[in-house]
């Protein structure tokens, strides 16, 4: 089985020229409940999750009986970040435009 992360050109054409964020073997006898853990380290910042499996040990049908995911849910940020950088800054020159744009939720 492979993972991958935050990607959505996944599909079956372009699956096997890709680098999974991680992949695991499953052994044909696997338990219901076996325990397959991902890196937490290249996990971080997921907002998509495809998961891939490449073989069914020789069968006719893939079949998944039960999958689980454990983890921690953090909400996305969609507070606007209203930034204006100059080469050169005039004071007082940018204050109003940073107010404003604040107020209207736009950039400028």
């Amino acid at each position: 089985m492979k993972a991958f992360i935050n990607r959505d050109d996944v599909d079956f054409t372009n699956v096997s020229d890709m680098t999974p964020t991680q992949a695991w073997e499953i052994a044909e006898n696997n338990p219901w409940n076996a325990e397959h853990l991902f890196r937490a380290a290249k996990f971080s910042n997921v907002r998509s999750l495809t998961l891939f499996i490449d073989s069914n040990h020789g069968g006719a049908t893939t079949r998944v009986n039960y999958l689980a995911l454990k983890g921690i849910f953090t909400p996305l940020k969609s507070e606007p970040i209203v930034a204006m950088y100059e080469l050169r800054p005039v004071p007082g020159d940018l204050r109003g435009k940073l107010e404003q744009a604040s107020m209207n939720n736009i950039g400028f």
